[in-house]
Formats: structure tokens, C-alpha cells, sequence
């Protein structure tokens, strides 16, 4: 049995075509359950490499494979449908719909995917129940925050109620974008090894990219963004060829 949950063969992402491509990917594999630290600076396409393995931008060339289903044979609409039933996404800035509670946040996924609908009633219990669970193992446990607006939260309890909306459901990958940055390394270390925890629960992969070297420790494997920005910049400098295998 196939253990990859992500696989990406040759890929190439520019924002103009007639350019040396941004990001140059030759090869690499995630596995289940796998938890993945990206670096790289700011400005190194971290980000645009989580928007490519989300599906959010189209491939200028080569494959990315998402539970074995190959995105660029998909359709906008059927790129949706898999970031909506088989991940979780916590936004650099959140995200949050300012004018919803708490709870009303961490349910928004649960009305695009009748996937995650379904994962949530075979455990026996109700989508509030789940998202009331999440939002304490991560923190939150006082009912009065529950009906609050997220606007009248602290960016740390904010930043767990993304958390809670990215995983409710069960999603297979999860996909961080730098969500410590606007923390102090004691609460963005306390937030990371509560992620990470529930990530395990779940048998969640975790992407998860950030330009903070201190968090390394935690993660089992990582990669950095650099090596493939720095490789394409030797390219377009000397007009040699280079390659760099993760």
C-alpha cells in the first residue's frame, strides 16, 4: 500500500513564462502522517508553494499529486473540492470572518465538504460538539468565548481558533502558513506542540512553513525553500545547470 499523501515530480511555478521559474522542485514525497517543516526567507515562495500543493494556483509544469489524484488533470472546481475535503488551511493572518462567533469560524468548513461532515458523525457526536472539543484541547475552553466575536479575541486566541477551524473534520494534510509570526517564541512554541498534538490525533500531515529556525526541533523532517530560489538564481546568474533533490 501506498504510503504518500503528497508526491511532486518536476515541478516549475513562475510568474512570468518567459522567465526562469520561481520555484524548481525536482522531486519529493510526504507521507502519511508525516510532519514537514518548510523554511526559507520571507519572499522565498514559501507560500506560493503551499498555494501550489493546495491547488489554489495551477502548475506552470510538472505534477503534484494529492492522495494519489493528480491536480493538473483537475478542473478549477474539482481543485476546490480537494483542498475542501481533504485539508485544513491556517492563513498566515487568519482569515476569520470578523462579523461570526467563534464557534460559527470553526464550522465554516464543515458547509463545503459533506466529507468532513461525515468523518464528524462517525465519531458519534455533532459538528458544534467537535468544534467545542477542538477549540479546548487547543486552549479555549471557556463557554463565554465560544459566542464571542472573533474580533474581540487576543491574535493568540485567534490564532487557536484558526487552528481549530483548519482541523475539524479530519482533514488527511494540514497546511500552515508562518502562524506563530505575530507571537512571542514562549506562546508560538506552547501553540506549535498543541498543533502538533492534535495533528498526531488525527493522523494529520502537517505542512507547515515559517522562516524561524528555533522550531526545527519539533518536527521529524524538514526542507528548505531556499535551496531550490538559491538554485534557480545560480541558473539565471551563470547559465549553468544545477539540480537539488530533497
Amino acid at each position: 500500500m501506498n504510503n504518500s499523501i503528497i508526491q511532486i515530480q518536476n515541478l516549475n511555478f513562475g510568474w512570468d513564462k518567459s522567465k526562469v521559474p520561481f520555484i524548481t522542485i525536482p522531486e519529493l514525497e510526504v507521507l502519511k502522517s508525516e510532519h514537514l517543516l518548510i523554511k526559507g526567507d520571507s519572499g522565498s515562495g514559501k507560500t506560493t508553494f503551499l498555494n501550489l500543493i493546495s491547488g489554489v494556483l495551477p502548475l506552470s509544469s510538472g505534477e503534484i499529486k494529492i492522495l494519489e489524484k493528480k491536480l493538473v488533470d483537475a478542473s478549477s472546481s474539482q481543485r476546490d473540492a480537494i483542498r475542501a475535503n481533504h485539508m485544513g488551511v491556517i492563513f498566515q493572518m487568519f482569515n476569520l470572518i470578523p462579523y461570526l462567533s467563534v464557534i460559527e469560524n470553526v464550522l465554516i468548513p464543515i458547509h463545503f465538504s459533506e466529507v468532513k461532515r461525515n468523518k464528524i458523525q462517525t465519531k458519534g457526536t455533532t459538528a458544534k460538539e467537535e468544534a467545542i472539543r477542538l477549540l479546548s484541547e487547543l486552549g479555549l475552553q471557556q463557554k463565554e468565548i465560544h459566542e464571542k466575536k472573533v474580533t474581540e479575541l487576543s491574535v493568540g486566541q485567534q490564532q487557536r481558533v484558526a487552528a481549530a477551524r483548519a482541523l475539524i473534520g479530519s482533514p488527511e494534510i494540514i497546511l500552515a502558513d508562518e502562524p506563530t509570526s505575530a507571537l512571542d517564541e514562549k506562546n508560538a512554541m506552547r501553540f506549535l506542540d498543541l498543533l502538533l498534538e492534535e495533528c498526531k490525533k488525527n493522523n494529520s500531515t502537517l505542512l507547515y512553513v515559517s522562516h524561524d529556525s528555533r522550531i526545527q526541533q519539533r518536527f521529524q523532517k524538514s526542507i528548505s525553500i531556499n535551496d531550490f530560489t538559491e538554485t534557480m538564481q545560480i541558473i539565471e546568474k551563470k547559465g549553468k545547470e544545477a539540480v537539488v533533490c530533497l
